[in-house]
């Protein structure tokens, strides 16, 4: 797979440790979110709540105003929005474990909801992951990096 991150083609080896580094852009939206005011979902919008460990697909057409998630400190939440074809198939899932499995599970359940053979194309947006003392955020982070680097879409 081809991993592009701020416009520039990824090569060799991605790590938490020098993703600022690499990438300074990533710094800057990063701080530009942390900056934004919580947002109140009212009962009356159609929305889908994503706690720890689950996952949610949408599409244009479900009557689906918000997909969203919160509290994502060490685990993050991940964004994979389908940019191959025009049913605006986007999947959220709260991740807290650096096991590929969750990931792969969220572009699985993306992939089928778009219906078509591929090949496949994201928009990925990873939230969370903070600085912990335990690591705990840097080894996900590497891994759902990794993931993404030797997927086979």
């Amino acid at each position: 797979m081809v991993l592009i991150i701020c416009d520039k083609h990824v090569e060799g080896d991605i790590s938490a440790d020098n993703l600022f580094t690499d990438f300074p852009e990533l710094r800057t939206h990063s701080e530009a979110l942390f900056s934004l005011a919580p947002r109140t979902v009212r009962a009356e919008e159609r929305h889908v709540y994503v706690g720890q460990r689950e996952m949610a697909v949408g599409a244009r057409g479900d009557g689906l105003e918000i997909l969203g998630s919160e509290d994502a400190t060490t685990c993050h939440i991940v964004i994979l929005r389908d940019l191959t074809s025009d049913r605006g198939v986007t999947g959220l899932g709260h991740l807290d474990s650096e096991d590929p499995a969750q990931l792969l599970s969220l572009e699985a359940a993306v992939r089928q909801r778009v219906g078509s053979a591929g090949p496949w194309e994201y928009e990925v947006s990873l939230v969370g992951g903070y600085k912990d003392d335990r690591s705990c955020s840097r080894d996900i982070t590497d891994s759902l990096l990794f993931t993404m680097k030797v997927w086979n879409v």
